[in-house]
């Protein structure tokens, strides 16, 4: 029977190195709280891009309902081409013309115009001196769109009180034309507050991209400059 050496088959009784904890690895965060402080760093921050967000969602909105109606009202250019032509031929081939065709014509003119102002501002296509303002640099033509803003703004606003109160009087009374054909002009002459607003709002929102091209960083969603179109 073979003898087992126990001086050899002695268990070493050194220490066996374990891997060290660093509470640093275990707790990235820190023993401070520290993950709370960048925590409360990153609040401030998210809400600004959060701001950012629902103002350029509500900019797109106004942009889309001035462009929305402006492309509404170019196909009332068809119906009123149509019944100057009718009025045309009635009148000159036929003899025969009606008392409702030139009249339909202007209330359908005035609400046109009046209604067109917001798309037309919102692709620049309102009268500037192009030959001054043209050669500005952005910051400089941001500049005075802020400055003129204030005539703007008059303007808009004598439009919307004076029209609303022309607008309110025609609606209480149920005005109409008091021609041979007589229609009601009162929901016409609503469409002048409702164009001022429409005004006021694009401008407004021309003013606010305005602003964020004097600001550094400023995350806006600006509007396609080089588009323009005119009604």
């Amino acid at each position: 029977m073979p003898r087992i050496d126990l001086k050899k088959s002695r268990i070493s009784k050194r220490p066996i190195d374990r891997p060290r904890h660093s509470f640093q690895n275990d707790n990235p965060i820190g023993l401070s709280g520290g993950g709370h402080d960048h925590r409360r760093m990153e609040a401030p921050i998210l809400q600004g891009r959060q701001r950012v967000r629902t103002l350029n969602a509500v900019l797109r909105f106004i942009d889309n309902l001035n462009e929305w109606i402006g492309r509404a009202l170019s196909l009332t250019v068809l119906v009123m081409f149509v019944l100057v032509m009718m009025e045309v031929i009635r009148r000159y081939f036929f003899n025969a013309p009606t008392v409702w065709g030139n009249e339909l014509t202007q209330l359908l003119f005035g609400a046109y115009v009046i209604l067109s102002g917001g798309y037309i501002l919102r692709f620049n296509g309102h009268v500037n001196v192009d030959i001054f303002y043209a050669r500005f640099s952005p910051k400089t033509k941001a500049v005075l769109d802020i400055i003129t803003f204030f005539v703007f703004l008059l303007y808009c606003g004598m439009l919307l009180i004076y029209g609303g109160q022309l607008a309110w009087e025609s609606l209480v009374t149920w005005e109409s034309s008091q021609s041979a054909w007589n229609p009601p002009v009162y929901p016409f002459k609503l469409m002048i507050p409702l164009g001022a607003l429409l005004l006021l709002l694009q401008g407004i929102v021309k003013l606010i991209r305005d602003i964020c091209v004097l600001i550094p960083g400023a995350n806006l969603t600006m509007a396609n400059s080089e588009e323009k179109e005119t009604l």
